[in-house]
């Protein structure tokens, strides 16, 4: 399903077998990138981020949720990898940032591509 929130930019629902994932994505002007602070390099600002959970519950589990985790983190970064492609073209100035959050709100495997599929509609 498409445009499941009337309240922000873009949202959908994507599903695969039993591999489901809620996304959902808000565009802001460029002064609100998210900046990374780093002691020993200077990082450039991200004109695309991808926030990317992976709750217990997606895979019938109970548990706490503490933050991120390296699945979390390596799976987001993977989706990142691959739609920033698709938003970033060299041939074209993006005058926008985009945040898109996912959600895994089920899995039974390959969600971090159920991601990207999920964040291109």
């Amino acid at each position: 399903g498409v445009d499941l929130f009337p309240g922000v930019h873009g949202s959908s629902l994507f599903s695969r077998g039993n591999t489901q994932v809620l996304c959902h994505v808000a565009l802001g002007p460029r002064w609100q990138e998210q900046r990374h602070l780093s002691y020993t390099e200077v990082v450039p600002s991200k004109p695309l981020t991808l926030n990317y959970s992976f709750p217990p519950y997606s895979v019938n589990r109970t548990g706490n949720i503490f933050g991120k985790n390296r699945r979390m983190v390596g799976h987001g970064a993977l989706a990142e990898r691959a739609l920033a492609p698709l938003l970033l073209r060299r041939d074209w100035s993006m005058p926008f940032t985009a945040s898109i959050n996912a959600e895994v709100t089920g899995s039974d495997g390959s969600s971090s591509m159920a991601t990207v599929c999920a964040a291109t509609l």
